[in-house]
């Protein structure tokens, strides 16, 4: 019997099909002018924007990043009660300012509000939802930015479709039209640099990567008080999968595992710190999210050489066993603060210390990496956290997202504030080849012991807690106890761990 030769596989030649963005089929809820022969009409709040409909492929929109752009509108809405909250209470001139702004080229005694910039962007979505969704008594203008001629182009098409050009935006007898959006061509960095002696009261900087490059420019062209909304997309740089690639980028290395999203966060806060410090400013973050593939951070930036000496101080290292995965936070400088004989405060400051221990105390493994620096400081303001709840819980037809946005929040919310990183459960019991208990029974542990816990909106089913390791442990040496497990008889992280006796 002759054995059949084997073909040769044949190579597909046919031409893979491109992915087309799914575009959503909504009413129009803004008002917009007569659609031109061969476009469509996008909508999404109260924004409609046009595409190509023979070119649908080519279309610049990520329906994934509406989550995105929904808690941007609802972020300066919040931003601008509280810039109306200070100017009633006398505490920011800001708040002040933004009320006063000179009469402005259009010539509108009554245009009014801050200023802001979107300095990447793209259709004009964004900044056209900023128009239509904002209170118009609040909101001077928008600078839709983009360094892409047809982008800008595109940008210029929208703003006429939704009627907010600068001739068509002005103000009626009976109320205030919407702020104007006006289309900039020019490099992102240099339209923000141009505007350090008249600056933006909100910089919206939404890159497709890293927004490295764009921070220094960012923190120089908000004004006093203002907001910095920053996202970035590339996540396996900020995660820890390439540490040389973040370190050139953001001047920090990070951690590929369970805390892998949080310390996105924290890296990205760190670099915009270290970018507002050189120019004696500093950020106070009002809201950190980590979203799908993406982080969004909002900060305010304050001018402060006082809170600029403190820096250090809120910034550390992560010391992590990459063995049992057990870790520990080092601040690179602490602040130490005595009363003066006439009632005053003084600071004084010293390094951080780090334990010169060559093994981990937990099992004894001697491969304990460092990540850092990183921001370790509260990743949120449980004041503003509210407001903005509360701002969505009111105007929930207005976010498409908000059954999403309004989980992601609760859960933040109820983050332990003082606490950096977290513990995965499933990784400590993976450690010890045990069976993982219920969430519920390990924060009901820690909570007996005396100590604070709760859950992540990084990741649903870790905890944070300011129990040390050796609690930590001990409660799952007491869980094996009840649940034993065959002990190898090499050593091994988990047999280092299980020889102690859970106090």
């Amino acid at each position: 019997e002759v054995e059949e030769a084997k073909q040769p596989k044949r190579k597909n030649t046919k031409k893979q099909e491109q992915t087309v963005p799914v575009l959503p089929e909504r009413e129009a809820k803004g008002s917009y002018d007569v659609i031109p022969e061969g476009m469509k009409v996008l909508s999404e709040g109260m924004a409609n924007v046009l595409y190509d409909a023979s070119k649908q492929t080519q279309v610049f929109y990520n329906p994934a990043m509406e989550t995105n752009r929904d808690i941007s509108i609802a972020m300066v809405h919040v931003f601008i009660q509280i810039l109306e909250q200070e100017a009633n209470s006398k505490q920011s001139k800001i708040a002040k300012k933004y009320r006063n702004l000179p009469q402005d080229a259009m010539g509108d005694e009554n245009r009014k509000g801050i200023r802001i910039l979107e300095a990447l962007s793209a259709t004009g979505l964004r900044s056209i939802r900023y128009a239509r969704e904002l209170p118009p008594q609040a909101v001077h203008s928008i600078v839709a930015n983009d360094l892409d001629e047809a982008a800008v182009a595109a940008i210029d098409r929208n703003v006429q479709f939704n009627f907010l050009s600068t001739k068509l935006a002005k103000a009626s007898d009976d109320q205030i039209a919407a702020a104007p959006v006006i289309p900039n061509h020019a490099n992102a960095n240099q339209c923000m640099h141009e505007a350090t002696d008249s600056r933006f009261h909100v910089v919206d900087i939404d890159p497709y990567g890293t927004p490295s490059i764009f921070l220094d420019a960012a923190v120089q062209s908000v004004t006093e008080g203002g907001l910095l909304c920053i996202t970035a997309t590339d996540m396996p740089v900020l995660c820890g999968k390439y540490n040389e690639t973040c370190f050139a980028k953001y001047g920090a290395t990070s951690l590929n595992g369970g805390n892998c999203h949080e310390m996105a966060l924290r890296v990205l806060l760190g670099c915009i710190e270290r970018h507002a410090t050189q120019y004696k400013r500093t950020v106070v973050p009002l809201v950190s999210l980590s979203v799908d593939y993406y982080v969004r951070i909002f900060v305010r930036v304050y001018t402060s050489p006082a809170e600029v000496k403190k820096s250090a101080s809120k910034m550390g290292y992560l010391l992590h066993c990459s063995s049992c995965t057990s870790h520990e936070v080092v601040p690179m400088m602490q602040t130490i603060e005595t009363k003066t004989k006439k009632g005053g405060t003084s600071v004084k400051y010293k390094l951080g210390h780090i334990p010169m221990a060559s093994a981990c105390k937990q099992c004894q493994s001697g491969r304990i990496q460092v990540a850092g620096p990183c921001w370790i400081d509260p990743l949120f303001d449980d004041d503003v956290l509210k407001q903005l709840m509360d701002h969505l819980s009111q105007n929930q037809g207005s976010y498409n997202s908000y059954s999403r946005l309004f989980g992601l929040l609760t859960a933040m919310a109820n983050e332990l504030r003082d606490v950096p990183f977290l513990y995965s459960v499933s990784r400590l019991c993976k450690v010890l080849h045990v069976d993982c208990p219920s969430l519920g029974s390990v924060k009901a542990a820690i909570i007996n012991g005396g100590y604070q816990v709760s859950g992540s909106h990084t990741d649903p089913i870790a905890i944070k807690t300011n129990a040390p390791n050796e609690f930590i442990w001990d409660i799952f040496r007491a869980w094996e106890k009840e649940h034993p497990i065959k002990k190898p008889k090499q050593p091994t992280a988990a047999t280092r761990i299980l020889a102690v006796e859970p106090k």
